[in-house]
């Protein structure tokens, strides 16, 4: 994500190869966008809080916690946080890039309100990167990095930082961002992915404009169309 990502987008090798389950966690590159979307539905209606437990795990995603809640409970204190798996599933996850960011947008969207705070911002990133450490052994990104990267985002929107992010200004960042792009090109499983997008020449630099998506093809995820109070937790996403 950004400049900020650089050194890290270099360990990982991102601009050649492609991301690769964990034994144990096949099922999160298996899902596709869509089944994201319905096990956050299910998620946020379900439980009261983000951390998820041996049961609640495996409640929620259907199969035997073992061992796929101990691979991903990287604190050994018993407990995973949703969030965490969830946004790195919608990256890991089958369908269109442009669905799975607006389908994190919104699983960090707390409050339903169709902004992200400067805090949500950089939640976003940690938690995202922490489960993608889990889900393909990502290297450990320093501490700093994902305020610095919440920081470039509202920069590229023009926005201070006790201020939001719409959705459309998340899409501009992230789609024209040279590093992220390189990041994210490791979860492009095949060219119908980017379509609309730019697609990164990585041996020129250089930019081309993929072929725009049909009519009749997926939208981005949207809020639900009640707004919740101030004090809600978050919003469902759009299946």
């Amino acid at each position: 994500f950004g400049s900020s990502f650089a050194p890290f987008v270099c360990i990982m090798g991102m601009s050649h190869g492609k991301a690769e389950a964990v034994r144990g966690l096949e099922l999160f590159s298996q899902y596709d966008i869509q089944t994201v979307k319905a096990v956050f539905n299910k998620f946020d209606s379900t439980f009261p809080g983000p951390a998820l437990w041996p049961e609640a795990f495996q409640t929620l995603f259907q199969i035997e916690a073992k061992p796929a809640f101990d691979l991903l409970d990287v604190d050994k204190n018993g407990l995973v946080d949703g969030r965490e798996i969830l946004g790195a599933a919608a990256v890991f996850s089958k369908g269109r890039l442009d669905e799975r960011m607006s389908c994190l947008f919104y699983i960090f969207d707390l409050n339903q309100e169709g902004a992200l705070l400067f805090q949500e911002v950089v939640m976003m990133v940690r938690l995202t990167m922490r489960g993608l450490r889990s889900m393909c052994s990502a290297p450990k990104i320093p501490d700093h990095v994902p305020a610095a990267v919440a920081r470039e985002v509202f920069n590229s929107a023009g926005k201070r930082t006790d201020e939001r992010i719409t959705p459309s200004e998340w899409y501009g960042w992230w789609s024209s961002d040279a590093v992220c792009r390189q990041l994210l090109n490791m979860f492009v499983w095949s060219a119908s992915d980017q379509r609309g997008l730019q697609i990164r020449d990585l041996t020129t630099s250089s930019y081309h404009l993929a072929p725009p998506p049909s009519e009749g093809g997926p939208r981005p995820a949207r809020p639900a169309s009640r707004p919740p109070s101030r004090g809600s937790r978050s919003g469902a996403v759009a299946v």
